[in-house]
C-alpha cells in the first residue's frame, strides 16, 4: 500500500479520511472529508421512506434532518436544527415533510438545496406522525389525542380522542378511511375518519404498553375487513379483528416497531430489548409464529419502514446507524408486476431561487458576448497587422 491516505475514526459516529500525498500535504487548506457522507452523531428518532421518490428521511437526536438516496446509496440533504427531532413524516409526492420538535411541529418543503418550514403547528413534543397513504391528510400525536389535518390547508379535519394516556403509534387503513392507534395505555382504538373520527372499535390490555400498530385490510364476501397486529411490553404479537384478540403469539422478547408488506407474505419487528442488540424478524404473513432473525444495530431498534414497491426495508436504531434491506422473494415485486411508474426526478425550487439562476444565467451568457467580441477584435487587429507587415 501507498500509505497516502489517512483513516479516522471520530466519538461522535463520523468516518473521515486525509490525504497524506506529498501534492496535497504542502496545501494550506488541508482538511479530512467524510469517505461516505456525514451520519447521525446519536439515535435515531424517525424514520419515513417516500413513495414517488427513491428517497427516505431520518431524525435524532443529533438536532439533524437527513434525506437518503437509497437506490443511489448517498446523502441528499443534512440540515441542523436548534432543538431536538423527535418524528419525522414523507409526504407520497416526496416535495413535503413534517417533523415533530420539541416546541412545535413544522410542516416544511423539501427543495433542491434546502429544507424551508411554510407552516407550524403549535404541537409540543410530537414523537408520532404520519401522512395518509394518498397524502391528502396528515396525524399528529398530541399527548393522548391524534389531531388530523388536511395537508394543503392545514385545516383540523377531527381531534381523536379516548386514550388515557400517550398514543405511542399510528397507522392508515389502505384507503385512508380509518386511522388505527396505540399507546402506553394498552389500548387499540380503530377511529373512521370520514364520520369526524368516530370510534369503530376498541381493545384495552391494562398493564401493557403498545408500542406499535400495523393494520391490514382484506375483502371477504365484498365486505372489507381491517385486522391489525400489535406489540409491546408484555412480548406478545397479537393479532386484533373487530375488538377482539383473534391470536397471540410469543416473541420471547420485546418488539418495539412492526411493518407489515401483504405482498411479500411478511410482517416484520425490530427488537427493542435493552440488554441486548437490535436484530431484525421477519415473520411469515399471516402470523403462523415462524420467523427468522437477521443481526443488524448494535442497539436497540427505533424504527422500521418499507418501502410502497415492497423491494426495501429501512431500519433506524439507538445507535444511530441507518440499514437498508433488499427484500427478496419469489414473486415479481408490485412495481415490476403492475407496470406502476418509476421513480420521479422532478425538483422543488422556490420563484427566488430561479430568477437568482436565471439573472447569473445572463450575466454568463453577457460575458460570454463580451469575451467572444474581444477575441474577434484582437484577431482582426492581429491580422491587419500581419498583412500590413507583409505588405
Amino acid at each position: 500500500p501507498s500509505e497516502e491516505t489517512l483513516a479516522i475514526a471520530t466519538s461522535t459516529s463520523q468516518f473521515l479520511q486525509l490525504s497524506l500525498s506529498s501534492s496535497d500535504i504542502a496545501k494550506d487548506d488541508l482538511a479530512p472529508e467524510h469517505v461516505v457522507s456525514s451520519f447521525h452523531s446519536g439515535p435515531i428518532l424517525g424514520v419515513d421512506v417516500c413513495v414517488r421518490k427513491p428517497l427516505v428521511v431520518t431524525c435524532g437526536a443529533d438536532r439533524s434532518v437527513r434525506i437518503w438516496n437509497f437506490i443511489e446509496r448517498t446523502q441528499e440533504l443534512c440540515k441542523y436544527f436548534g432543538e431536538e427531532a423527535f418524528s419525522v413524516a414523507f409526504h407520497p409526492s416526496g416535495f413535503h415533510l413534517i417533523v415533530g420538535f420539541s416546541d412545535k411541529v413544522r410542516l416544511m418543503n423539501l427543495l433542491m438545496e434546502d429544507l424551508r418550514t411554510y407552516k407550524e403547528i403549535p404541537i409540543k413534543a410530537c414523537r408520532e406522525c404520519r401522512f395518509s397513504n394518498g397524502g391528502q391528510f396528515f396525524a399528529a400525536v398530541n399527548s393522548n389525542t391524534i389531531q388530523v389535518y388536511r395537508t394543503y390547508t392545514c385545516e383540523v379535519v377531527c381531534n381523536l380522542r379516548g386514550h388515557q394516556s400517550k398514543v405511542r403509534s399510528v397507522c392508515w387503513s389502505a384507503d385512508d378511511s380509518k386511522l388505527m392507534s396505540t399507546g402506553v395505555d394498552g389500548a387499540v382504538y380503530e377511529y373512521d375518519i370520514l364520520k369526524d373520527g368516530r370510534k369503530n372499535s376498541d381493545w384495552v390490555q391494562k398493564g401493557t404498553v403498545f408500542s406499535s400498530i400495523v393494520a391490514h385490510t382484506s375483502t371477504e364476501n365484498n365486505a372489507q375487513t381491517t385486522t391489525m397486529y400489535v406489540a409491546g411490553s408484555d412480548r406478545m404479537l397479537r393479532e386484533i379483528r373487530s375488538g377482539k384478540n383473534t391470536k397471540s403469539l410469543e416473541s420471547n422478547a420485546m418488539l418495539g416497531q412492526l411493518a407489515l408488506a401483504p405482498q411479500a407474505r411478511a410482517l416484520f419487528a425490530g427488537v427493542m430489548e435493552p440488554s441486548m442488540p437490535g436484530p431484525v424478524r421477519v415473520y411469515t404473513f399471516p402470523l403462523d409464529g415462524d420467523y427468522v432473525e437477521y443481526q443488524a444495530h448494535s442497539a436497540t431498534v427505533s424504527r422500521i419502514c418499507i418501502s410502497s414497491d415492497e423491494l426495501y426495508l429501512f431500519s433506524g436504531a439507538d445507535d444511530g446507524c441507518l440499514c437498508v434491506f433488499d427484500i427478496t422473494r419469489q414473486a415479481g415485486s408490485k412495481r415490476d408486476k403492475d407496470l406502476a411508474l418509476g421513480y420521479a426526478e422532478e425538483l422543488l425550487v422556490t420563484r427566488a431561487f430561479l430568477d437568482e439562476k436565471q439573472a447569473a444565467l445572463l450575466e454568463l451568457e453577457r460575458q460570454v458576448e463580451e469575451l467572444t467580441s474581444r477575441i474577434e477584435f484582437q484577431l482582426r487587429h492581429r491580422d491587419t497587422y500581419h498583412k500590413e507587415k507583409m505588405a
